[in-house]
């Protein structure tokens, strides 16, 4: 699946990055270019699939509400939500919500000020080192956004150095997501699902105009890939996690 962004609006705790060692084989945009070359690959091999997410959003005075939707994506449309059940999800919580979900159709799309592809278009790259990550060895990017825009990231991306695949994801938004939220603080987790790399995890902070802060967090799971059985999903991601 193309590196794309959810935009919504965590910090986690800081980890050591090993700078790299002296090596002219490989920088940053060769890294880059290699993630795109197999996202490219992976992205015609993945027609759709379907998942389901649940939302949670916390607020200051220890609201809560939470919706779960039925996720189907299409390669040639991009992102449709069917919503199964919302408990507390009324007011300014729905209205959060629906603007999440319309984020995420925008950006499943990638096209003009929607494009939030961590590519060359979008952004400038440093590489800072190596760390693993979720059992996984990872390069670790700096992304400095080319313009300031809701849909790209101002901090870190960490690629799989096997697969060259995005495994996390994480930093502000370059841009103003609104008047009212500011710029979100952002991480974004991927796992591996088969032979795709699709959104496990999307927790952000916001510190909100007049509600305060806010916590919003995603969680992916149940994930049916045309081609494979549900089993066979099941027996890869408990593969992967017993390698991480």
């Amino acid at each position: 699946m193309a590196c794309t962004l959810t935009v919504v609006f965590l910090s986690s705790a800081a980890a050591a990055i090993v700078p790299v060692a002296a090596d002219t084989s490989i920088c940053a945009d060769d890294i880059i270019a290699r993630m795109m070359q197999a996202d490219d690959a992976r992205d015609r091999s993945l027609k759709a699939y379907t998942a389901v997410r649940h939302y949670t959003l916390r607020g200051e005075k220890g609201r809560t509400g939470e919706m779960t939707v039925r996720l189907d994506y299409d390669s040639a449309s991009g992102k449709k939500f069917e919503i199964l059940a919302a408990n507390g999800a009324d007011g300014l919580y729905r209205r959060v919500f629906d603007k999440v979900l319309q984020a995420e159709v925008e950006t499943s799309r990638r096209t003009g000020q929607n494009d939030s592809s961590i590519s060359s278009r979008n952004y400038k790259f440093q590489l800072l080192g190596q760390e693993m990550r979720d059992g996984r060895r990872c390069y670790v990017i700096q992304l400095l956004p080319k313009r300031k825009s809701k849909y790209l990231i101002d901090g870190k991306a960490w690629i799989d150095e096997q697969d060259y695949a995005l495994v996390r994801l994480e930093g502000r938004t370059a841009g103003s997501v609104s008047f009212w939220v500011g710029k979100p603080y952002i991480v974004q987790c991927y796992r591996k699902v088969g032979n795709y790399w699709l959104a496990a995890t999307n927790d952000s902070i916001a510190n909100a105009k007049i509600v305060g802060r806010m916590e919003l967090t995603i969680q992916s799971s149940d994930y049916s890939v045309p081609g494979m059985s549900s089993v066979q999903v099941a027996e890869k991601a408990h593969q992967t996690d017993d390698v991480d």
